[in-house]
């Protein structure tokens, strides 16, 4: 309470004028001016970051600055993390029907991210509550983890769901992907959330068509980079250690993206784009003599999207080639030169010469006549 953070503040060598001020502040954010936790992106560019430590710092280091009577957005040393100590509960006001907790991606961004801190500074995670007032006459305080499955359960894995995401085409399939995003994305901020099982369902479900919908040829005709997205990210899960599969639902996942992305090029989503720790994972995945073929698509496919030439594997040693580096006896490439370009100055400077000639001419004359 405000009396624990007072003993803190001035152990921390704050004056007691300061510590009145500071021990009563409750409202923290982004800097003024600034409407970010900067993790929103982060999280599902997963190749950009090892652990979920680097988040967290994100998320305080941009959602520290206290809004209090007479202090407006600053950022006061160990006070955040001061008023964090005696958290036991998150809570996020669920209100519209348009959207929910799996399908706004903000909500992983606030939550999940506030989750993350609280988990950082008192070593324990915070019990997560949803304030659903969508119906006013009906509102109630719903578990956070109850809440994420029932939606997995009746959007994100629904046969139903997915039949009318189907009717709406590209758009429909753009929206699997985000969910599937999102899920990753609670998995990050609020490990509890997401079971391990979870990522077998989708592969299952979304991979390997568990309900016989067609989706393969659907993606395949409308929108196959929204199913790299969605392939991904069990791929990354596992690749993160959030879920470990057989060695043979990982190669068959594994081919299935490679097959997509050989075809395709890569989708460049967040998760995809530029992810080489990925491309190794799939890689490694493929070595098998009869993935010869898929394999070989793949590395080309990435190599004319990346301009990065994909190094052969031995064990866990990996050599890394910039993208900006030729390879040995390469020409490096020159600009091309656009002589277009110099057409407009040519005909200016025609333009001025004719005048001046012109005038000379016309002077010359008039001296005469005189």
């Amino acid at each position: 309470g405000t009396a624990e953070i007072k003993r803190e503040l001035a152990e921390k060598g704050f004056s007691s004028k300061e510590i009145e001020k500071l021990a009563y502040a409750r409202i923290f954010g982004p800097k003024p001016g600034q409407f970010s936790t900067k993790i929103l992106y982060l999280v599902p560019k997963s190749g950009a970051w090892e652990n979920e430590e680097e988040i967290t710092e994100v998320y305080m280091e941009n959602m520290s600055f206290v809004y209090t009577k007479g202090i407006w957005g600053e950022k006061i040393k160990g006070l955040y993390e001061t008023t964090l100590k005696g958290t036991e509960m998150v809570i996020r006001t669920w209100s519209s029907n348009m959207t929910s907790p799996l399908s706004n991606h903000h909500a992983y961004e606030y939550l999940g991210g506030l989750s993350m801190a609280v988990r950082k500074v008192t070593g324990r995670e915070a019990e997560a509550l949803i304030a659903d007032v969508r119906d006013p006459s009906n509102s109630r305080m719903r578990d956070f983890n109850e809440v994420i499955r029932t939606e997995l359960r009746v959007r994100f894995l629904n046969e139903k769901w997915i039949k009318g995401m189907m009717k709406s085409g590209y758009a429909g399939a753009g929206q699997m992907a985000a969910l599937a995003e999102n899920t990753f994305g609670w998995r990050v901020t609020r490990p509890s959330s997401i079971q391990e099982e979870v990522w077998k369902e989708i592969y299952e479900v979304y991979v390997k068509d568990k309900y016989n919908l067609g989706l393969r040829e659907w993606f395949e005709q409308l929108n196959p980079y929204a199913f790299q997205d969605i392939a991904a990210v069990p791929l990354e899960s596992a690749r993160k250690g959030y879920w470990k599969p057989s060695e043979e639902v990982l190669r068959e996942l594994s081919r299935e993206f490679a097959r997509s992305v050989a075809k395709h090029g890569i989708s460049e989503g967040l998760t995809t784009g530029g992810n080489r720790k990925l491309e190794r994972y799939v890689k490694k995945r493929l070595e098998a003599p009869g993935d010869k073929v898929v394999l070989a698509g793949f590395k080309a496919s990435i190599e004319r999207t990346s301009g990065v030439k994909m190094t052969p594997v031995s064990g866990v040693k990996l050599e890394k080639k910039g993208a900006e580096q030729p390879e040995r006896g390469e020409e490096v490439k020159k600009p091309e030169r656009r002589p277009l370009v110099l057409v407009p100055l040519l005909l200016l400077i025609a333009f001025l010469l004719g005048f001046i000639t012109h005038h000379l001419r016309r002077r010359g004359r008039d001296e005469g006549v005189d």
